[in-house]
């Protein structure tokens, strides 16, 4: 008994010190690239928006391996505004405990500006640039890779950014118990009041 309880102990330490990565890249002219990556488990997938008549906006995300593809309507959820406001007040403690542990893993932003005003392109990469060192200043801690230029002759601005945060599986399971704390606290307030009222 005492080995079986040594070995659950053990292979939970291990779970919990899994590193998770959650990383998304884009660039101009390709559609939005996502990936978690869970020890030696990886998922990617890439994303679009689209907007068709009757339904509003839907965000769709397809699995680069298998191709399946997940559709959400994000008019739907935002027309259910009482739903949504409980989903948010029950996810607020879990996701500030889980922003406390995430780790900044790599940041990078690479633009090239070229506008059809050349006063505009050169005020506009100045002010970015500008910006972007202030925050690599402020925060020299932070992985963060920048670049900006000036292109007065093509014409085509070129954007390529990307971010991948990292933490440990014990965070985001501690994160999923807070929620479901919250989650059946609200549920049994909401119970008890409403038996209150019938009484």
């Amino acid at each position: 008994m005492i080995v079986y309880l040594a070995a659950a102990i053990a292979a939970f330490l291990y779970l919990a010190a899994l590193p998770v990565r959650a990383g998304a890249a884009w660039k101009n002219g390709q559609p939005l690239r996502v990936g978690v990556t869970v020890g030696p488990f990886r998922f990617s997938a890439h994303g679009s928006m689209k907007y068709t008549v009757g339904t509003g906006l839907i965000a769709s995300l397809t699995h680069d391996k298998s191709g399946k593809s997940h559709e959400l309507s994000l008019m739907t959820r935002m027309a259910d505004a009482a739903a949504f406001t409980s989903d948010l007040a029950a996810l607020s403690r879990a996701m500030k405990y889980l922003f406390r542990h995430v780790n900044p893993h790599l940041l990078k932003v690479r633009v090239r500006l070229s506008l059809p005003d050349a006063a505009y392109t050169a005020f506009l990469s100045g002010a970015l640039h500008t910006f972007l060192s202030a925050v690599r200043a402020v925060r020299p801690s932070l992985p963060l890779t920048a670049s900006v230029s000036a292109d007065f002759r093509s014409m085509q601005s070129q954007f390529d950014l990307c971010g991948i945060l990292s933490c440990r599986f014990g965070h985001i399971m501690a994160a999923a118990l807070i929620l479901g704390r919250d989650y059946l606290a609200r549920r049994l307030h909401t119970w008890i009041s409403s038996r209150s009222k019938a009484s």
